[in-house]
């Protein structure tokens, strides 16, 4: 029996249902080796540059900078932002890995302006921060573009448009379908939160992007950073490129991931050339928001972590700080809309910005300028797809209470999955339950770990046959074993459960080393917990058996069973712990 600063549950499948600046440009992404993401025709076919793919997702990507900062434990946020969008940041990119559409380039400029670093190598990461294939799937978080990045799309229609078109630089949230949002306009939101002091004199950055040239009818306008990065260059840009007068305001609309257990790509409903998609624009008012609450209590957030920041907006708590009362804040996701709708000097702050957008354009605003930008904005507030959409797909989540059992657990358990590898049927139904579990327990070295197994026989280790250990990264177990590569014969369940005692003892040999690597702890009242899941034929029910109890049973009624149901009534059980 081993005792461990978590909870230790066992999970078997025994299933028979069925730039030279801050951020980069072009050529920098030539140099810096990220075209291995874009390569095609290998066999098997990579997956955004990946042979196991990540998915492209708000765990993932906190799991993935946790473990960095637990490694670089004096590494700031500010720092590690300017690294994550030196390194991996390129939007618009083309085929050729040279042109660059206007749009993207003038919101470099002013990002570049904005946020100036010094020396370049300084903010570089080391080679071995991150695997090639988390690069690639860093890259493709934080790089938008709208129809298969650098390369052809294989659905063209004969008029030139795409039927299916594809949107990177997203990211989704707790597995939802149509839920997608922009990731580098949240970070470049909290950046700006961090730095403070965003009032910036229109004439001062005009001069400095036109080589000392200013622009006299600017006059004494400021322009606010913040503003300007989240919402200021989509507002303008669509002001002095797509908006026609007498014509509705329309944005790029939601699409659906192709998997909610492994999102890789989403794929938009349709493009409707309007640049601004609904994506960007959730990540936007996000970074706005957050950045706005950082300002305000900068003494505070300044001491977090950026997977802290992100984890408690994206999470169950919300942004909370010292004056929020109880344990739950509704600077949250949940309450987007809501807290967009109290800003009230949006429209005033994003024309301010639009002048000097403009004034660099080498143009002149229009008669209706300022009505225009407030249509736009106008457009956002009431856009049902923006907001309400998304919103009623996680209403369970956003309506739940601090003791609701839907709350993420106290105390960090280590789960172990094993997969029947039966049919394509029963396995995609395993993996699915795996992915829910995944991203509902924060896993980081500090916190939870879930591992992958399956009952095929292996010949490289004595234990089970491993798919996926504990990388430390949420979201890789439903990606690593929806694209593992079977092979082999099957163990019997009694070989299956000898190997489990020794993937144990292996299990407990790594941990050990890890923490002293880490030098650090699990947080949490340390509990001792195996679980075994059984789904047959006839049966449908939900078997936990822990080291305290003999047994428990969750039915599920027949033929009403799904992925979600089991994964749910599962955490619940784990997070049901006894404390010791």
């Amino acid at each position: 029996m081993f005792t461990m600063n978590a909870g230790t549950a066992f999970i078997a499948f025994f299933a028979f249902l069925p730039i030279a600046s801050p951020f980069m440009n072009v050529g920098d992404f030539s140099r810096n080796g990220l075209k291995r993401c874009y390569e095609r025709g290998t066999i098997p076919e990579k997956v955004n540059g990946q042979d196991l793919p990540l998915p492209s997702s708000i765990e993932t990507f906190i799991s993935l900078i946790e473990r960095y900062e637990t490694r670089q434990p004096s590494v700031t946020t500010t720092d590690l932002i300017r690294k994550l969008l030196m390194s991996f940041k390129v939007d618009d990119l083309s085929g050729d890995f040279r042109a660059w559409t206007s749009s993207a380039r003038y919101a470099n400029d002013f990002e570049t302006y904005f946020f100036n670093v010094v020396s370049r190598p300084k903010y570089e990461f080391e080679t071995g921060d991150f695997t090639d294939d988390e690069k690639c799937a860093l890259h493709f978080m934080l790089s938008h573009t709208i129809n298969g990045t650098a390369w052809g799309n294989e659905e063209l229609l004969e008029d030139g448009t795409v039927k299916h078109p594809r949107e990177y630089g997203v990211v989704s949230v707790h597995s939802k379908w149509k839920h997608a949002f922009s990731l580098s306009k949240v970070l470049l939101g909290i950046q700006a939160g961090l730095l403070g002091n965003n009032e910036r004199s229109a004439n001062e950055v005009i001069r400095s992007l036109q080589s000392g040239q200013g622009d006299e009818n600017l006059g004494s306008v400021k322009v606010n950073r913040l503003y300007a990065v989240t919402l200021g260059t989509l507002v303008s840009h669509y002001a002095n490129k797509i908006y026609k007068r007498n014509e509705p305001i329309t944005f790029v609309p939601n699409g659906m991931w192709n998997d909610a257990s492994c999102p890789t790509y989403y794929v938009l409903n349709e493009n409707n050339n309007k640049y601004v998609t609904n994506s960007v624009i959730r990540g936007a008012i996000d970074g706005l928001i957050i950045g706005l609450k950082i300002s305000d209590k900068p003494e505070t957030f300044q001491k977090m972590k950026l997977s802290q920041i992100l984890r408690m907006y994206y999470g169950p708590t919300g942004l909370i700080d010292e004056t929020d009362s109880g344990s739950r804040s509704n600077y949250q996701w949940c309450e987007r809309e809501r807290n967009f709708d109290n800003l009230r000097n949006v429209p005033d702050e994003v024309y301010k910005f639009y002048l000097l957008y403009t004034s660099y354009l080498g143009a002149e605003p229009v008669e209706r300028a300022q009505e225009e930008v407030n249509e736009i904005i106008n457009s956002i507030q009431k856009s049902s797809e923006v907001f309400n959409d998304i919103l009623a797909e996680a209403s369970s989540e956003c309506l739940r209470s601090d003791t609701s059992l839907d709350k993420r657990c106290s105390t960090p358990s280590d789960i172990f999955a094993i997969l029947d590898w039966g049919t394509e049927v029963q396995r995609n139904f395993q993996i699915e339950i795996v992915g829910n579990l995944s991203v509902n327990f924060d896993i980081g070295p500090k916190g939870s770990s879930v591992a992958v197994y399956s009952n095929m026989k292996s010949q490289l280790s004595k234990g089970l046959n491993t798919i996926i250990n504990n990388t430390g990264v949420s979201g890789c177990q439903s990606c690593f074993a929806k694209y593992y590569q079977r092979g082999g014969g099957k163990n019997s369940d009694i070989e299956v459960i000898e190997k489990l005692n020794e993937t144990l003892a292996d299990f407990v040999e790594h941990y050990d080393k890890a923490q002293s690597e880490f030098n650090t702890v699990k947080s949490g009242t340390p509990a001792k917990e195996a679980t075994i899941l059984g789904i047959g034929p006839g049966k449908e029910s939900l078997k936990v058996f822990t080291l305290k109890d003999d047994h428990d049973i969750f039915q599920i009624p027949t033929g009403s069973a799904n992925a979600l149901d089991f994964a749910s009534k599962l955490r619940s059980r784990i997070c049901k712990v006894s404390m010791l």
